[in-house]
C-alpha cells in the first residue's frame, strides 16, 4: 500500500507542479501571438520537464520555459537566466512604485484627517 501511495503521487506531482494544466493557456497565448498562429493549430509537448515545453504551429516552432510565474521563449539564443533578472528586476521595481503610491495615500489620508481634527476643535 505505501508503494501505491507513492506512486501515485509521484504521478499527481506534474500536474500540481503545472497547476493541473492552468498554466497551459498563458503558454497557449503567448505562442500564439509571438509565432502569430491560431491557438487551435498549436501543439505542445513536453520537453526537459513540466517547465519547458516546445509548441510547434504554422510551419514554426519555439521552445518555453516557464520562470517567476510565465512563460519565457528560449528559441532564439535567448539567455533565460537574464530573462528572468530582468522579470525579477521588474517586478521589485512595480511592487516599489506600488509601495510608495500606498505610503503617499497614507500620508494624504492623515493629512485630511489632521485638518478635519483641527477643524473641528475651532
Amino acid at each position: 500500500m505505501k508503494y501505491f501511495v507513492i506512486l501515485i503521487a509521484s504521478l499527481a506531482l506534474p500536474s500540481c507542479l503545472c497547476g493541473g494544466g492552468s498554466i497551459l493557456p498563458s503558454l497557449q497565448t503567448r505562442a500564439a501571438f509571438e509565432l502569430n498562429c491560431p491557438r487551435e493549430k498549436l501543439s505542445i509537448e513536453p520537453l526537459d520537464n513540466w517547465s519547458v515545453k516546445g509548441v510547434r504551429g504554422c510551419g514554426k516552432k519555439a521552445v518555453y520555459v516557464y520562470i517567476n510565474g510565465q512563460w519565457l521563449r528560449n528559441s532564439d539564443g535567448q539567455d533565460v537566466a537574464v530573462q528572468a533578472a530582468l522579470i525579477e528586476e521588474q517586478r521589485r521595481e512595480e511592487e516599489e512604485r506600488r509601495q510608495e503610491e500606498e505610503d503617499r495615500r497614507k500620508r494624504e489620508k492623515f493629512g485630511r484627517e489632521m485638518r478635519k481634527a483641527a477643524n473641528e476643535k475651532h
